[in-house]
């Protein structure tokens, strides 16, 4: 891979990662799952980049768990329901 290229990438990774209505964590929420393996396919060039993606999503995994597990409101079975 080109240096320039892969240095771009590392160096912007978590701006891209955390854009308010392109980042990552947006495509999740929106369900665009075509967006997300094309940044993967991207990232996945920088171990750095990768590396920065699997820490985005670990830690909105648990931010969201966390979330579920506190909200007393819901149910064992929805609880189950809304992790998975």
């Amino acid at each position: 891979m080109n240096e320039f290229l892969r240095e771009y990438i590392e160096a912007h990774a978590f701006t891209l990662l955390r854009m308010e209505n392109s980042g990552l964590i947006w495509m999740l929420k929106q369900d665009k799952i075509h967006d997300i393996k094309l940044m993967y396919s991207l990232f996945k060039r920088c171990p750095n980049a990768l590396n920065a993606l699997k820490t985005e999503l670990k830690t909105y995994i648990i931010a969201e768990g966390e979330k579920l597990v506190r909200n007393e409101a819901l149910s064992n079975d929805e609880l189950i329901k809304q992790i998975l």
